[in-house]
């Protein structure tokens, strides 16, 4: 069983404030408490004596040589690919304008349009945010997309079945999705 993210924090903190006393004692020890800190701090005037004075300093130090040298870890969200592909009923019911809001693409997408067409066919696009792998193919975050209309059969949509557009970075179901009454 792992740590959780609070957990993490906690631990670190203590090993922070732990590994920090030993220096103090040291300094403690070794400064006398005629030692003098003075002077502006970013924006503060510091008036600090003794062993703290030279603990406040190493620390200081540290820090900035430690800021130096550990680059923050970024995420890779990934790049921002549409997916599009089109959809139609079965049984062959007309759809009138506005039904395409009808069309539901369950995968909660960065962004998501659905177009009526005069052939009674619902164009899709996804907008799907991937990271890539070495070869530049992306990895994709989710299984797939599920296609859902009223009253119809859902139907999958896998993007490992999907095809990258000629000359785009987007991606097509080449093979139109057809929906069956329940």
């Amino acid at each position: 069983m792992g740590f959780g993210a609070f957990e993490q924090g906690l631990i670190i903190w203590a090993v922070v404030v732990l590994v920090s006393l030993v220096p103090a004692w040291i300094l403690y020890r070794i400064l006398p408490s005629t030692s003098v800190v003075t002077g502006p701090f970013k924006g503060f005037d510091l008036n600090l004596t003794g062993a703290f004075a030279g603990y406040f300093i190493i620390m200081i130090f540290g820090a900035s040589i430690l800021m130096f040298y550990v680059k923050p870890r970024t995420v890779d969200l990934g790049t921002r690919y549409w997916v599009r592909g089109e959809a139609t009923l079965g049984d062959g019911t007309r759809l009138a304008d506005g039904d395409q809001l009808r069309l539901g693409l369950i995968l909660i997408p960065l962004r998501r349009t659905r177009q009526l067409m005069p052939d009674n066919v619902i164009n899709w696009e996804l907008e799907v945010a991937a990271p890539t792998d070495d070869s530049g193919a992306p990895v994709w975050p989710f299984e797939g997309v599920n296609i859902a209309f009223p009253n119809y059969w859902p139907e999958d949509v896998r993007f490992n079945d999907l095809e990258r557009e000629q000359g785009s970075a987007n991606f097509v179901l080449k093979e139109r999705i057809v929906l069956e009454p329940k």
